[in-house]
């Protein structure tokens, strides 16, 4: 089981921040990587990060040899003197980060740190329902929670979505997974039609940050396996 960002074992290296900061002007990183050769050292206190994209696990160590891990999950504040690092744990992720300098001292590992995937089983014990939705401008549905999983996949135009207060943007090729009781609405833009995908199902998952609160854009093979199912569906005239 991963510690997130918000434990309290993470407070020796640096604490979550609601601090209004502009990270366009920060440094933007995309990663793709499982593995790390090198640890980076911050030299103020002035070194913020946050997760544009993805699942992101940061390597923390006050000494550069006990390196502990957390999943990312709010903007951060690192410490003075503290070594780090990303592994992106989804196949990719972006990351940007503001700090007073431009390149920051590197030290190298005597021994890289590579990421195990956990393989969590994904024990779906019955799918609810499967349906194929096209909502024109201006919809707007005003929001629900359930006791199952749902998942939203945007096979074309644009769909907004409010997730327990955040908003995320649905293009096509993007899916989004709600959990059991997590509130959430859906809408389209003003000159923005969308038609997408929606299956509930019951699923036993005990890893709900590594799926939850993200959007996704998916892989040439499940977009296959998706399109499918849309076929099906549509050939069945399914809709609502």
């Amino acid at each position: 089981m991963f510690s997130k960002t918000t434990n309290a074992n993470f407070k020796v290296f640096g604490d979550i921040t609601y601090e209004d900061l502009n990270f366009a002007n920060g440094h933007l990183h995309t990663l793709r990587n499982k593995n790390i050769l090198s640890l980076k050292l911050t030299t103020s206190d002035n070194t913020y990060i946050r997760v544009n994209k993805g699942v992101v696990m940061i390597l923390v160590s006050r000494d550069g040899i006990d390196i502990q891990s957390f999943i990312i999950n709010r903007k951060l504040k690192l410490k003075k003197d503290v070594y780090f690092n990303f592994i992106s744990v989804s196949d990719e992720s972006e990351v940007s980060i503001i700090c007073d300098e431009y390149v920051l001292p590197l030290m190298y590992l005597e021994e890289g740190y590579t990421y195990s995937a956990i393989s969590p089983l994904l024990n779906i014990a019955e799918i609810y329902t499967k349906f194929y939705q096209e909502k024109g401008v201006n919809y707007t549905f005003p929001g629900e929670t359930h006791p199952y999983w749902e998942l939203t996949y945007v096979d074309k135009g644009i769909l907004s979505t409010n997730v327990g207060g955040t908003d995320y943007e649905l293009k096509q090729g993007d899916l989004i997974f709600y959990a059991p009781q997590q509130f959430h609405t859906q809408s389209t833009l003003d000159k923005n039609s969308s038609s997408y995908l929606t299956i509930n199902f019951n699923m036993d998952f005990n890893h709900n940050e590594l799926l939850c609160n993200k959007v996704f854009n998916i892989k040439r093979e499940a977009y296959n396996v998706i399109n499918s199912l849309i076929h099906e569906l549509s050939s069945d005239n399914i809709y609502s």
